[in-house]
């Protein structure tokens, strides 16, 4: 009896086996279409998010707000015009430079044809005869025109160094010695009407005149330099790209000498 029960409970478990067997054929396969996509991963951070460049930037001179081109939060590009103040006096102080400047040009130019002159005239009419001439050297003109010309090197040198008020006044004492000059040279005359001397000492005070108009162009651009650079102190630009933080002035406000220099925006 236990043997026919083991016997049949063996057959059954073939059976399902063959079964199962079957199943799995019969079953289709599961297929996915493959997809190209984006793979994104987030991270969290704290902390604080900070522009890689910032500044503060402020008006270089006195004066009244006129315009402020910018509020806080605009985006503002490199060169962009930020703040103005009111510059009318400075932009006379401009004009006027430019003035002065082409009138000391058009002096310098004067006093180069008057040199070219006065060297034509010595070459042409003195030298050929300089042989037949009997001159007397006056030494108190010679003394006079040698201090005036140590004078103008000291004036050359003082605006080379941008010191306008100094050379200014050294090129008063060129003008002295000049006169001095010049009176030395009326005060005795020689019998000749046309000695070398005083042909060559007419000369040199032409070409001192022309070193001086020099001089006065030099003096004259240095001063129309400095008017144009006070003039650019009255306007904010934009140094580079970037995000106006903060606008700390207003339009219309007065900006004293001890307020012209406190930061009026920062990028």
């Amino acid at each position: 009896m236990k043997k026919g029960l083991l016997l049949v409970t063996v057959v059954c478990l073939i059976a399902l086996a063959f079964v199962g067997c079957a199943g799995s054929e019969n079953e289709a396969a599961e297929t996915a279409e493959v997809t190209r996509g984006d793979l994104t991963i987030s991270v969290s951070v704290s902390g604080n998010l900070e522009m890689p460049h910032k500044t503060d930037l402020s008006f270089g001179t006195t004066g009244v707000v006129k315009e402020i081109a910018c509020d806080e939060g605009d985006e503002v590009t490199k060169g962009q015009v930020l703040g103005k103040l009111d510059a009318h006096s400075l932009e006379l102080n401009v004009e006027m430079a430019e003035n002065r400047c082409e009138m000391a040009q058009a002096r310098c130019e004067t006093a180069q044809v008057d040199f070219e002159m006065a060297e034509n005239k010595l070459i042409r009419t003195i030298y050929p005869s300089y042989t037949n001439l009997t001159v007397t050297d006056l030494p108190g003109t010679w003394l006079a025109l040698e201090e005036a010309q140590n004078n103008l090197k000291e004036a050359q040198e003082l605006l080379g160094e941008g010191k306008t008020g100094e050379g200014q006044a050294q090129l008063g004492l060129v003008e002295e010695g000049l006169i001095k000059a010049q009176e030395k040279l009326r005060s005795r005359r020689w019998a000749l009407p046309m000695s070398v001397k005083e042909i060559e000492l007419q000369t040199d005070q032409v070409k001192a005149a022309l070193d001086i108009a020099e001089l006065d162009l030099a003096m004259a651009k240095l001063e129309l330099a400095n008017a144009r650079l006070e003039l650019d102190k009255a306007t904010i630009v934009a140094p580079f790209d970037g995000i106006a933080s903060e606008v700390t002035i207003n339009e219309g406000q007065q900006l004293s000498a001890m307020t012209y220099a406190n930061p009026a925006i920062r990028l």
